[in-house]
């Protein structure tokens, strides 16, 4: 799913929005924030976008969790 570049406003939107209806985030708002963090933390410095990252790949699913945790959505631990 592509989406434009997220700005920073949007994040503390969507986090405000969840809190306020006391709902969990939709798969599409993780997905945007999960974008938001690859655009600032990783995307300069590997020179990819988050849409050229193969999802169910390490880089994705690692951004993907992070963009969970920023709503207090903790992964299962799947190391065996």
């Amino acid at each position: 799913m592509k989406h434009a570049p997220v700005r920073g406003a949007v994040f503390h939107a969507i986090l405000r929005d969840c809190l306020e209806a006391q709902r969990a985030p939709k798969e599409t708002e993780i997905q945007l924030i999960a974008c938001k963090i690859w655009q600032d933390s990783f995307a300069a410095i590997s020179n990819k976008d988050w849409h050229d990252l193969v999802p169910g790949s390490e880089e994705y699913e690692y951004t993907l969790n992070a963009a969970r945790m920023a709503f207090g959505i903790h992964a299962a631990n799947t190391a065996a």
